[in-house]
């Protein structure tokens, strides 16, 4: 019988793991789909190593599992699971990426539950989504501290995590902006720690928020809205529609953002 996150976090034993308690019953709807898949998942900042020990059981047909921290002593962290590897370094250090991506150039499943300081969030987002498979989840820890000024953050300050990510949801009606897509100027209401286009996310496919969580799913093709599907085949009110089956593709028609200040 498959076992949930929940249940395997009640019973583990070894090395220890710390997660807060509303997470785990979060995880177990996200990841059930995955559960029995040949995931291959990323973990940044493991601490203990408990985690990973739990995803290898959790995950049992899992292709590869690999936590990166920064403290070098998580050298003593040590695995019997062929499955699990580790890498210790910064992860925004070059070096150290090219040592993931040698472990698996792809992840299905990618966890940053590292240092949680909003300029590190934002930058493992850039660098690790496009590492994402179409079908991933990117999950993000400890949003809680995108509010605290001790990890670089505050209330709608415009360089934290929480707003960057915020302004990500935009990227879901891309279609609909009406404007061309100047790297310089969006998200221009943020001071992101570096510039990149929105089209690079165009293929976000959900945004879910939680408490302190944030769940990314990426799609398999761009986002789209797609045309409108008639049904049915009585029209008292609007009578000038096609018949039914038929797909109206819909009328992008503006053409500049007053919002965004852009010009097309």
């Amino acid at each position: 019988m498959k076992k949930t996150v929940s249940a395997l976090y009640a019973e583990h034993q070894g090395y220890v793991s710390d997660k807060w308690a509303s997470y785990l019953p979060v995880y177990d709807k996200w990841f059930a789909a995955f559960q029995e898949a040949p995931v291959r998942l990323l973990e940044v900042g493991v601490q203990n190593g408990g985690s990973l020990q739990v995803w290898a059981q959790y995950f049992a047909n899992a292709k590869k599992i690999v936590g990166c921290d920064i403290n070098p002593q998580c050298a003593q962290l040590s695995y019997d699971d062929p499955r699990i590897a580790l890498v210790l370094g910064d992860v925004k250090a070059h070096s150290v990426r090219e040592q993931i991506v040698a472990q698996s150039d792809a992840f299905d499943i990618i966890i940053d539950d590292g240092s949680h300081k909003n300029p590190d969030i934002i930058k493992t987002f850039q660098y690790f989504y496009p590492r994402l498979a179409p079908g991933g989840l990117f999950v993000i820890e400890d949003l809680h501290c995108s509010y605290w000024a001790k990890w670089h953050g505050g209330l709608q300050r415009k360089d934290s995590a929480m707003e960057f990510l915020k302004s990500l949801t935009d990227v879901l009606n891309l279609e609909s902006w009406g404007v061309k897509w100047l790297p310089q100027k969006w998200l221009g209401k943020l001071k992101s720690p570096s510039r990149f286009r929105p089209t690079d996310y165009a293929d976000i496919e959900s945004i879910s928020f939680y408490n302190s969580l944030c769940f990314i799913t990426k799609g398999h093709a761009p986002n789209s809205i797609g045309g409108r599907v008639i049904s049915g085949d009585i029209a008292l009110v609007h009578k000038n529609l096609p018949k039914p089956g038929a797909v109206m593709p819909v009328p992008f028609q503006q053409k500049t953002s007053k919002i965004l200040n852009l010009k097309s």
